[in-house]
Formats: structure tokens, C-alpha cells, sequence
């Protein structure tokens, strides 16, 4: 398994709820797909290895997925609900592109809610889905924008 795939798998375990999360009191769930037909881990990874193929300028040192966390503060935890969670990933994926493949993972420890969300490292016209940093900075302020118009209570939360 490349290290894509061992990412996917890393990532969606929590959505299955293992027992060895479930002894350590953490609560997860897939929360989003873009882009994804599959319903089972194999099959969102090899969605992923698919379009990766199909990446038009090939290097050695190709970014094949993102990882991205999205954190919110302890003291917000109870405001948060899932669909709070899925309009805020709706968001991000529109600003960082929708021409990519999402999976979205929502994972809480203890007191701590947090997205895991990962991204395609090729879009699905074959182009690299790289954004410089310039770029991310842009999409986390617009992001914080958007939380504070739509969610004014999550006031701990902010990037």
C-alpha cells in the first residue's frame, strides 16, 4: 500500500469506529465526499490512485494528497453541530477548488472537534491542485470570514 492509500485508511478507520478508538472515548464519522462515487474504503482509494494517474505533468516528488485539519477550540465544542461542520467543509472545498476529490472525516477527543479533510493532489482535468501558501492564506481568511458571518457564537474558534 503506497502512502496515499495507508493516508485514506489512516483517516477513514475513525468513520468505522475501530475499538481501539472507541476504548479511548473518541467519536468519529465521515462527514463528507466530493468528487467520490466509492462507499468502502478500497474504493476511495482507488478513486484516488485513479485520478492521480491520470495527472498530466508526472515528477517523482508529486504531491499525490493533502492533509488538511480544520480545529475548533474546546469551548466551542458544544455549539457544534455536524451539519455546522458540513456547511464549513462545503465552504473550504468551494475555496480550494471543487475540481478535486474531498473526503472529510470528523473526529472528536474528549473536548476537541476537528476536521480531517483530505484533498486530491491532481484535479480532475489531470493539472496539479497545488495552491501556494499566498493562496491558502487567502482561503483560511476567507474561511474565517465566512464562519464569522454564519456562525457569530463559535467566537473561540476563529483561525
Amino acid at each position: 500500500m503506497n502512502s496515499s492509500a495507508q493516508l485514506v485508511a489512516y483517516l477513514l478507520r475513525y468513520s468505522l469506529r475501530e475499538k481501539v478508538h472507541v476504548q479511548h472515548k473518541e467519536d468519529a464519522a465521515l462527514l463528507l465526499r466530493h468528487n467520490l462515487r466509492s462507499r468502502s474504503i478500497k474504493g476511495y482509494i482507488k478513486e484516488f490512485q485513479e485520478n492521480e494517474a491520470c495527472r498530466l505533468y508526472k515528477r517523482k516528488d508529486s504531491v499525490t494528497l493533502y492533509h488538511n485539519i480544520l480545529s475548533f477550540a474546546p469551548d466551542d465544542k458544544d455549539l457544534i453541530t455536524d451539519s455546522m461542520l458540513k456547511d464549513i467543509t462545503k465552504k473550504f472545498i468551494k475555496l480550494r477548488g471543487e475540481n478535486n476529490i474531498f473526503l472529510a472525516v470528523r473526529h472528536q477527543e474528549k473536548a476537541h472537534k476537528h476536521l480531517h479533510i483530505i484533498v486530491s493532489g491532481t484535479q480532475l482535468n489531470g493539472y496539479s491542485s497545488r495552491v501556494s501558501k499566498q493562496e491558502f492564506k487567502h482561503i483560511k481568511i476567507e474561511l474565517d470570514k465566512y464562519q464569522q458571518q454564519k456562525y457569530p457564537e463559535l467566537i473561540h474558534s476563529l483561525i
